[in-house]
C-alpha cells in the first residue's frame, strides 16, 4: 500500500466530490491545508499520548571559547527534548547536561570547580542553547554536543517533486529514472524519508552532489545528517517537505478528515462542515484510543519478602 500525498489527494477529492482538475482548489492548495491539519491537530494529538514521537538528534561540534549554540531550526516549537555531550573516542559515552535557570549560568566557573553538583549544564535563551561552563580546548577536543528534539513535520508536496530511490547507502542514493533535482531550481538541501511505516527520517537537511546521466547518483555532502541508510523505495524531498504521510498509519484517516474540514471552510461549504467536524473529532478520538499506552489488568504490588506484610500473609492473616 502507498502512503503518499497522491493517496491523500485522491481521498480528499473523493470525499469532498472535488474535480481532479480545474477545481476551485489546486492540488497545492489541498496539500497546504493538509499541512496545517498535520501540524496543528494531528501532531499535537500524537504527542499528547506519545511524548517522544518524532524525536531525533543533531550533533554539533563544540568550539573552544564558544558558549552559545543554535537550537535546531526544525525543532518543533523551538524547544529541545534534552542535551548531551558525547565523547569523541571509541566507544562513545554520553553524559546528559542538566537544565539550569539562565541566571545561574555564571555559577559555573570551570569544569573542575562548578558550584553546582554536576560538571556541565545548559540553559536556553531565545533560540540558542548556552553551555556552562564555557568549553575549553580540552573539552572541545574530547566531546561533541548532541541535541535531541522533536522534528517538525515537513510540509506536504507532490510526489513528482521528490526522488524515489532505486538503491542507496549511507553516502547517497541512485535514481534510475533521473533525479528531479537536476535542472531548474534545485533545493539547497534535501531530506530522505522512509516510504513504509513508521516512515523514519533517514537523512535530515544535507547538501548533496548530483552526478551521472540516466542512472543519476546523488551523494550526501554531510555525513552527520545521515541517521540511517536509506533503502530502495524511500523518497528524497526538499528539506522540510515530504511526499510521505509521516504520521502513524492509524492517524491517516484523522488527517484526511481534518483536511476535509479545512477544505469545506475554504470553499464555504457550511452545509457539509458540521458533519465533517464530527467525523474529524471521532477519528481523532479513535487515534487517541489506539495510541495511548495502557496496562491491561491490575498490576501486582511488589512486597519485600522479609516484610511484616508478607509474613502476615504466610500466617494466614490475609
Amino acid at each position: 500500500m502507498a502512503y503518499t500525498t497522491t493517496d491523500l489527494l485522491a481521498a480528499v477529492k473523493r470525499r469532498a466530490q472535488l474535480p481532479d482538475a480545474n477545481g476551485a482548489l489546486s492540488d497545492d492548495d489541498i496539500l497546504s491545508l493538509a499541512t496545517i491539519a498535520q501540524r496543528t491537530q494531528i501532531q499535537p494529538l500524537i504527542r499528547s499520548v506519545r511524548e517522544d514521537y518524532a524525536v531525533v538528534s543533531q550533533t554539533q561540534a563544540l568550539v573552544s571559547g564558544q558558549q552559545q549554540y543554535p537550537i535546531p531550526s526544525r525543532a518543533e516549537g523551538g524547544a529541545v527534548r534534552d542535551v548531551w555531550i558525547r565523547t569523541t573516542s571509541t566507544p562513545t559515552r554520553d553524559q546528559q547536561l542538566v537544565y539550569i535557570p539562565p541566571e545561574d549560568r555564571p555559577m559555573f566557573r570551570d569544569m573542575r570547580n562548578p558550584w553546582w553538583s554536576t560538571q556541565a549544564a545548559y540553559t536556553v535563551e531565545g533560540n540558542d542553547l548556552w553551555i556552562a561552563p564555557i568549553p575549553d580546548a580540552s573539552m572541545a577536543s574530547q566531546f561533541t554536543l548532541v541535541v535531541r528534539y522533536v522534528l517538525r513535520p515537513g510540509a506536504f508536496i507532490a510526489v513528482s517533486s521528490c526522488d524515489q530511490i532505486t538503491s542507496a547507502s549511507l553516502s547517497g542514493y541512485l535514481v534510475s529514472a533521473g533525479s528531479v533535482f537536476v535542472g531548474g531550481s534545485e533545493p539547497a538541501t534535501i531530506d530522505v524519508i522512509g516510504r513504509l511505516p513508521p516512515f523514519r527520517p533517514r537523512v535530515i537537511s544535507t547538501t548533496y552532489t548530483v552526478s551521472g546521466v540516466g542512472d543519476v547518483d546523488v551523494d550526501f555532502d554531510d555525513p552527520t545528517a545521515v541517521i540511517e541508510s536509506p533503502v530502495s523505495g524511500d523518497y528524497a524531498c526538499p528539506t522540510d517537505t515530504t511526499c510521505v504521510l509521516t504520521c502513524p498509519v492509524e492517524a491517516h484517516e484523522a488527517l484526511i478528515a481534518a483536511t476535509l474540514v479545512h477544505v469545506y471552510e475554504t470553499l464555504g461549504y457550511t452545509g457539509d462542515l458540521q458533519s465533517a467536524v464530527a467525523l474529524r473529532d471521532a477519528q481523532m478520538q479513535a487515534v487517541r484510543v489506539l495510541m495511548e499506552p495502557r496496562t491491561e489488568g491490575a498490576s501486582r504490588a511488589i512486597i519485600d519478602p522479609y516484610s511484616p506484610l508478607r509474613r502476615a500473609r504466610r500466617r494466614g492473616a490475609w
